[in-house]
Order: C-alpha cells, then structure tokens, then sequence
C-alpha cells in the first residue's frame, strides 16, 4: 500500500510539473545538455523595459482555475522582477492548490543577475536558487541543509521568460519578423532559444475594453503559444495548449471565483492513449515504444533511465 502511495504522489507531482512548464512557456531537458547556447540570438534595449503590476486571470476552456500577479520595479543594481501564480488543478481525478513562485534581479538590460524559485502543492515541493557570476550560473536546489549545488557554463546571459514578452512590444517589427532570446526557466533549471514572431495587429476586448495589440506566436522547441501586448508592453492575452489561457484583469478579478475551481483532468487531456492494451503494467519490467512524426532535435529522449 505504501509503494502505491508513493507511486500515486510521484505521478501527480509529475503532473503538477508539466502544467507548469506549459504555462510558462515550456522547457524541456536537464542542465548539462539544455544550457548549450544558441548562436543569433537577439538582445533586449533598455529603452524597451517598463515597470509595473500586471493582474491575469488563468482560465481552462473558459473555467477560472487560477490567477498571475507580475510585478517589475526599477532598483539600484536594474529591476527586482517578482511573479506569483496560484492555481487549483485536476490530476488523475485529485483536485489540489498549486502555488508557484518566482523572485529575480534583473540587470538593467533585463538579463538574469539571480533568482529565488518556489514550487509547491499538497503532494509536491521543489525550491531552487542560482546567481550569475561572469560565464556561470551557480544553482542551489533543494531544502536548507540538504541543498545540491550545481555549477553551468552559460555561453550567454539568459532572460526570464516573464520579462521577454512586455519588452517585444515596444519593438518596432514588421509582420512575419521575429526575434530570438534565451530564456531561463527556473522549474527545470533550463535555457532554450525562444523565437518570438510578429502575426500582425488584432483587436482584443479584456477587461470589458476593446484594445488594439500586437498578435505574437511564441515558439519554443516547437510548442506554440499565442501572446497578445500592447504598444505600453502590457500582455492582455495568452493561449496555450491544453486549453489554457491568461487574460489581464483587475486584481478584484484575478483572485474572484477560485473556491472549488478545478478544470479538466490534465492527465486525461495530455495523455496518449495506447494503441493496444497492456498486459499485466504492475509486473511489467521493459516497455518498448515507437514514436513517428518528431524531428530529432525537439525532445530529449536519450537520458536517465531511457534510451
């Protein structure tokens, strides 16, 4: 009974992660491999940073199930970037709170200086710090007392992806022009080249306001997201897979109408069902499985205990 407790918590938490990384625009793989650099990659001007609070609402095929507080503040070293996103979720049928945290000084050219980074639901924790220094990234993960340390070379100074977004805005780019950036993602420790592309100009209506905003597909190792931002940089709109969605709204709005809220099953919605039923799972020792239609350079398959 214990060993299915521990299975059942190791899945959920699994779960909890993988919404995540969808949310915040997703990054995948482990450190040693992921924090490679990526040649072209474009730089923010500081002319392009604003400062300020932004409310969202978080919403799953139309049902409020969590909200975003983003904040930005100019101070002595560049900006102190703060973000809080509290949400309930469906895992496996197991609806439960999830708050994530994330506490960063920026340089004044937005890049990452350090970091602060809390995850935690009733079935999972993860805590993790780091500081640049030059051409490393030093990361402290778990608890005090019991903290691994890891050491990463940086080929170039990472952003956070809460960051990039607000400064496209203000750039002056023509349909179908995008730009590059490399984003630090503090849940999986990762650095990744997301392109961030012009569709062009559409109206939005968000908080009861219809506001002009420039349309921009977010594209990160494949997975696409919709972003939409205003001239001012403010995000009004963001969609994502698994039918999820983040809309600007007033903080009377974002923290309204969360008691009891859950959306969909994310296992249901992310799972691939077999083609095939599986004989006998609990005493099964090796699985073998054909995947077609990836290119070989948007996951990382090879690694741990699969190969």
């Amino acid at each position: 009974m214990a060993g299915s407790k521990g299975k059942w918590q190791w899945v959920a938490g699994g779960g909890i992660i993988m919404l995540f990384f969808v949310l915040l625009l997703i990054r995948l793989g482990v450190p040693e491999k992921i924090f490679s650099g990526a040649p072209g990659t474009d730089s923010l001007s500081q002319s392009t940073i604003t400062t300020g609070e932004n409310w969202m609402s978080i919403t799953q095929d139309g049902r409020k199930i969590g909200h975003v507080h983003r904040t930005v503040a100019a101070s002595e070293t560049g900006f102190r970037f703060t973000e809080n996103i509290a949400m309930r979720i469906n895992t496996l049928g197991v609806i439960q709170p999830l708050t994530v945290r994330t506490a960063a000084d920026l340089k004044p050219d937005r890049t990452l200086a350090n970091f602060q980074f809390d995850l935690g639901s009733s079935l999972f924790r993860f805590s993790a710090r780091g500081k640049v220094e030059g051409t490393q990234l030093t990361v402290h993960t778990g608890s005090p007392g019991n903290e691994t340390v890891t050491v990463i070379a940086l080929a170039e100074r990472p952003y956070l992806g809460g960051g990039v977004l607000e400064s496209i805005g203000a750039i002056e780019l023509k349909p179908g022009e995008g730009k590059t950036f490399p984003v630090f993602d503090p849940a999986s420790l990762g650095q990744k080249p997301v392109r961030v592309t012009l569709l062009g100009e559409e109206a939005v209506t968000v908080m009861g306001e219809r506001r002009e905003a420039k349309k921009l597909s977010v594209d990160f190792m494949g997975i696409k997201q919709l972003a939409w931002v205003d001239r001012e940089g403010s995000v009004l709109r963001e969609e994502g897979v698994l039918g999820i969605t983040l809309e600007k709204a007033t903080r009377e709005e974002a923290l309204a109408g969360l008691e009891g809220a859950a959306g969909a099953d994310l296992a249901e919605i992310a799972a691939i069902p077999s083609p095939r039923p599986i004989e006998d799972p609990e005493g099964l020792k090796v699985m073998k499985i054909r995947l077609t239609g990836l290119s070989d350079d948007t996951l990382f398959l090879d690694g741990g205990r699969q190969v």
